[in-house]
């Protein structure tokens, strides 16, 4: 990582001052930090952390690191709280309205045992509250390289649900943030952030996976003094918080829409042949609820663990049967269950058995309750039958396309009568789109485009 003057392998911008790094480089490299950010080196707070669940709490400058600890929480206006990593997640967390700041180190095995659901709790007893805390996740090790033993990713998952994954390899993974993401969910903290960035793949970051030796990233957070006359006059009311948040989505919105309409007029179609679907991901309900007010009907996600939260947040707010939300991402066999409770369409499909399991996740939903009507699905079609592509192969998707033209009407097939997996191939696609109502596609041959109805 440049920017310090840190010596190769801890080149440069190192911080971590336990690596085995010139004191007097890292030394360099921590007041350049403090610089930067515009607080004093001795405000900073770092931690001896030792992949546990310790949570300390401080009240001001410490001498040396936080013996034994995997979490900080402070009060304290104008202290910094640092975590450092090299793969591992860094999460930052704060409750402006409580004034309580936090910063967790969270690798496989904080992340296992618990160490957020533990400084989420030491915030709350220093008066945060879990709605109002904003989360952040820094650069980690990705799922799509982080790869694990198959026993210790199951080990993680049953404790960290969320977490579990196949890297580009297709061995067993994990994707710590993910797991994170949800476990913040599932606690009330609904505003979560994160970098996307892979410290695996982005030479430009530290990783130990990549090279061993090497330096550590640090990730700070700290609460900044307020202006005279207290909290009421530093932040605006709710109403003006939330009527700025609806002009500044509004203002996106419009924005978006005119490039769409001018990318329709080039293409020579009419504006209004292209429909817009606001992707949440990543963004809290309530900016969905804005959104909805600013007239969308159609929201996309790609994270069953974070939409499943958040679209129960949504309708407690807005009770309307025709908002349709969308499963945008790469959907897992065993997420098929859950996304069936709440997706209207399921998009990019590509293997039978995930049909399969789509339909088995329908019945579930229409059995508990939780939906009376089809999901659409959009089937990823192979023309080649390069497994490295995906998608179903061509006589497959036409068995599904043969029953098409029939929208409207709900179907059960021959899912209910017995099991899909003693069907053949043909009658297996029959049996589970009587459950799954959906769209094929195959890609163009020259500047055609197939799509049929299924049911």
């Amino acid at each position: 990582m440049p920017g310090g003057v840190s010596a190769p392998p801890y080149d440069s911008f190192n911080l971590g001052d336990h690596v085995g790094d010139d004191p007097a480089a890292v030394a360099a490299n921590r007041r350049r930090l403090a610089s930067v950010i515009g607080l004093p080196p001795e405000r900073f707070v770092w931690m001896e952390q030792i992949h546990s669940r310790n949570v300390t709490v401080v009240d001001g400058p410490v001498d040396g690191p936080v013996p034994a600890t995997d979490a900080l929480v402070t009060r304290e206006v104008g202290l910094a709280l640092v975590t450092l990593s090299a793969d591992c997640v860094s999460v930052l967390l704060a409750d402006e309205e409580a004034g309580v700041a936090a910063a967790a180190h969270a690798g496989r095995i904080g992340a296992r045992i618990g160490i957020v659901p533990a400084v989420v709790e030491a915030m709350v007893e220093l008066g945060a509250r879990p709605e109002r805390i904003g989360a952040f996740l820094g650069p980690a090790a990705s799922g799509r390289r982080y790869e694990v033993p198959a026993a210790m990713r199951d080990d993680v998952e049953a404790h960290l649900p969320g977490s579990a994954t196949r890297t580009v390899k297709g061995t067993p993974g994990l994707d710590l943030r993910a797991g994170l993401r949800r476990q913040l969910l599932d606690l009330g903290v609904s505003a979560v952030a994160e970098d996307p960035r892979c410290t695996i793949e982005d030479t430009m970051l530290f990783s130990h996976r990549r090279s061993d030796p090497t330096g550590r990233l640090a990730s700070v957070i700290w609460l900044e003094e307020q202006p005279p006359g207290g909290c009421g006059e530093h932040r605006m009311s709710e109403h003006g918080a939330v009527d700025a948040r609806r002009a500044e989505l509004a203002e996106a919105l419009a924005a978006v829409r005119r490039r769409l309409d001018e990318a329709a007029r080039a293409a020579g179609r009419a504006p209004g042949d292209v429909a817009l679907l606001p992707v949440t991901k990543y963004f809290p309900a309530s900016d969905a609820v804005l959104l909805y007010e600013l007239g969308c009907r159609s929201f996309g996600e790609s994270r069953e663990q974070e939409a499943g939260a958040k679209i129960a947040r949504f309708r407690e707010s807005v009770i309307d049967p025709d908002v349709a939300w969308h499963m945008i991402g790469r959907l897992q066999r065993n997420k098929a269950r859950a996304v069936a409770r709440w997706a209207h369409t399921i998009h990019s499909v590509d293997s039978i058995r995930l049909v399969d399991a789509v339909a088995a996740g329908v019945r579930a939903a229409r059995e508990s309750g939780d939906r009376t009507t089809p999901i659409r699905v959009l089937l990823q079609v192979s023309l080649d039958a390069d497994p490295q592509r995906g998608g179903c192969g061509r006589g497959r998707s036409r068995c599904v396309g043969g029953r098409g033209g029939r929208r409207g009407r709900t179907g059960t097939g021959g899912a209910d009568g017995g099991s899909p997996t003693r069907l053949g191939p043909r009658r297996r696609v029959r049996a589970a789109c009587g459950h799954a109502r959906g769209r094929t596609a195959q890609p163009p041959r020259g500047d055609r485009v197939v799509g049929r109805d299924v049911r």
